[in-house]
């Protein structure tokens, strides 16, 4: 039988952390793809702050990097999970309500924007996790904030816009058929965009952020969100150092302003996109 008690010891150590003990206690099927968790936090655990992450541990399954998609104090922490390999499809078709789990963090680095701002927020596929966190945060309102989402099929949305709106975030939605506002890529929806922002952040797949740096370096205080392959989470195993840069995601990142890595990006040096944040197996 597994519990709280023998998971925090069986499971061990990660690094110099230890994993914290999390009960399953909400479960939202959004769409064919993407389920939303809610954790309820049973050990102590600092409160994340946007776009910080977690590794989380299933039992039976490898530990996972997982983006923070909210937080609900004082002791609920929200995961937006897209199904794409062994673990994150057996979360989306197994993992029941009561479920216990384990989980460490937060990890990274907090980006947090100046309030009283305009956003724009630009998110494909699970990126979507770490905007839905800053909406959150900021207390998002319809004149304030505006979020760009995109996937590649309309039957991919579900609910999701539905949830963005109800966080507080005008949406738009983008996929590659007729059953979006906008037909194509994120980046082509910023040209039906005619209004000014303070702050754009994107997150997603490196070639959508690539594409979107192409198109609009200079619109306002532009952070990207990068995805890399995680795996320690504690910058020693150095699978997400940034190309060309001293940077590591886990520790450094996963937000940063463009500035400071759009030579990387730019270079098309990252061989491979995962669709995510830091990834989802």
């Amino acid at each position: 039988m597994v519990t709280a008690h023998n998971i925090y010891r069986v499971n061990g150590w990660h690094g110099d952390k230890h994993y914290s003990s999390a009960k399953v206690v909400d479960k939202t099927v959004l769409s064919r793809k993407y389920v939303l968790l809610e954790l309820q936090l049973l050990n102590d655990f600092k409160k994340p702050k946007p776009p910080q992450f977690i590794m989380l541990w299933i039992p039976g399954y490898e530990a996972i990097p997982m983006s923070v998609a909210g937080f609900n104090p004082p002791d609920r922490i929200l995961l937006f999970v897209k199904r794409v390999g062994k673990t994150t499809n057996y979360i989306y078709n197994e993992l029941g309500v009561g479920s216990i789990v384990g989980v460490i963090g937060p990890l990274g680095k907090p980006l947090i924007l100046k309030k009283d701002s305009k956003y724009l927020f630009l998110a494909g596929g699970s990126g979507l996790a770490s905007i839905l966190h800053y909406i959150s945060y900021h207390q998002c309102t319809l004149d304030k904030c505006l979020t760009i989402y995109g996937n590649w099929s309309s039957t991919d949305m579900g609910v999701i816009p539905r949830l963005i709106r109800d966080l507080g975030s005008r949406v738009l939605t983008v996929c590659m058929d007729d059953g979006c506002d906008v037909r194509g890529l994120v980046v082509n929806a910023l040209d039906t965009i005619d209004e000014e922002f303070d702050y754009i952040v994107s997150c997603g797949p490196i070639d959508m952020i690539r594409d979107i740096l192409n198109y609009a370096r200079d619109l306002g205080k532009h952070i990207v969100i990068l995805d890399s392959y995680v795996k320690c989470g504690l910058g020693l195993c150095g699978s997400c150092l940034i190309p060309g840069t001293r940077y590591y995601l886990c520790i450094d990142g996963p937000g940063f302003y463009a500035k400071d890595v759009i030579d990387a990006v730019l270079a098309k040096t990252w061989a491979k996109s995962l669709t995510g944040v830091v990834g989802n197996d």
